[in-house]
This record gives C-alpha cells, structure tokens and sequence, in this order.
C-alpha cells in the first residue's frame, strides 16, 4: 500500500519508495507557498496497493509563485500577504506620493502576476506623504 508522502521533500519521499521497492519519477508544478521540491500529491494516490517494481509520479512544487497584487492594501497587509506567501526577500521602500493615502502599498517589483521563485527578491513601494519645502 503506497503510503502518504504529501510534505515530505523529494528526495525522502523517493528513498521511501524506493525502500518499498518501488520506483519514481517527478513532475514540477508552480502552484505557490510550498518550498522547491516538495511533494503535492502521487499518482497513485496514497493508500492504493501497488504492485513491487511500480513507478509512482511524485508532483513537487517548483518553488515558484505568482506575485500578489497588493496595490491599494495597506503597508502592513501588503507585507503580511508576501509573507504568508512564503516570500523570503522582501525588501520595502516608501514614494513620496500626494494623492495616495499615507502607507498605502502602490507597487511591487516584479510586477503582480510575474511568477518568480520564493527566494527572489521582490520590492514592495508604499506611498509616503511629500516632503514640503
């Protein structure tokens, strides 16, 4: 019976088929929040009897996901978002900008929607009032 190796890392989750006797091979998926690498789902699902020598299909993350659209959040949510999304180098800059609402997120670079891996850098801009001389 194939065990449940959904969020076990690659590599433990073949040295446990292998150690069944079974064989592997891996498909990436981009599906966000989960760290490269680690198993979403098999084929055959976990609990089905499989046959010595079979090829189980493990479904890893590539570790990439989509950047959020936060523009209009506030500084605070929008920074709370990328890191509940499992960005690890968000850098935060603020923009002298009039017609925004003090802290409002305005951007990040990259842009949202850009798929990027979790460790990439991504800048979020926050408006700031304008300094009056």
């Amino acid at each position: 019976m194939l065990p449940p190796l959904a969020g076990l890392d690659r590599a433990t989750a073949e040295a446990e088929l292998k150690g069944l006797g079974l064989r592997s091979t891996a498909a990436t998926v981009t599906v966000g929040r989960l760290p490269a690498l680690q198993v979403l789902t098999t084929d055959p699902g976990a609990g089905t009897e499989v046959p010595a020598g079979a090829t189980v299909v493990l479904r890893v993350s590539d570790g990439r996901a989509p950047v959020p659209a936060v523009a209009g959040l506030a500084r605070a949510d929008a920074e709370q978002l990328l890191r509940d999304l499992h960005f690890t180098k968000v850098t935060v800059f603020s923009e002298q900008d009039g017609t925004k609402p003090l802290n409002q997120a305005l951007r990040t670079d990259p842009p949202a929607g850009t798929v990027v891996s979790l460790d990439a850098p991504v800048t979020l801009w926050f408006a700031i009032r304008p300094v009056i001389r």
